[in-house]
């Protein structure tokens, strides 16, 4: 349990540099912070659709658990597919792969390993099944 502990602090809460960081905007901003433009991006689209993430935190909403679990609710029917598409091509995937990589790299347990692997092969299968192709953006970290 202490290694599980020290992993976590370090892969998500950083000590000095944070190695995986979780949120959309370090990968897909140049200037690779969180709040960027892509996390305003991310808002609009949830406004627009009418959808609301609200953790009781001041945190950026493109964080890669919390779209996972917007994503889930979005693709379970048929009348919010549309909109679970374009969060998984527009907000997800053009850094979520990056962000899975890194965190198995950076991983010391096999816990985070074996998350980030489930993760990765979970968003191929979405992916292949919704015929989903993510937008290509630049990536800065």
């Amino acid at each position: 349990p202490e290694a599980i502990v020290e992993d976590y602090q370090q892969l998500f809460e950083g000590r000095e540099t944070m190695l995986a960081p979780p949120w959309g905007s370090v990968y897909l901003d140049k200037e690779q912070v969180i709040f960027g433009e892509t996390t305003l991006a991310l808002r609009s689209f949830l406004r627009q659709h009418q959808l609301e993430i609200d953790t009781g935190l001041r945190e950026p909403e493109d964080h890669f658990g919390l779209m996972l679990m917007l994503l889930s609710q979005l693709l379970r029917d048929d009348a919010s597919q549309k909109s679970g598409k374009v969060l998984l091509s527009h907000h997800l995937l053009p850094w979520g792969y990056r962000y899975l990589t890194l965190l198995r790299q950076s991983a010391t347990t096999q816990t985070y390993q074996c998350l980030a692997e489930i993760a990765q092969q979970w968003l191929e299968y979405l992916q292949q099944a919704f015929s989903v192709q993510a937008v290509t953006m630049k990536l800065y970290r």
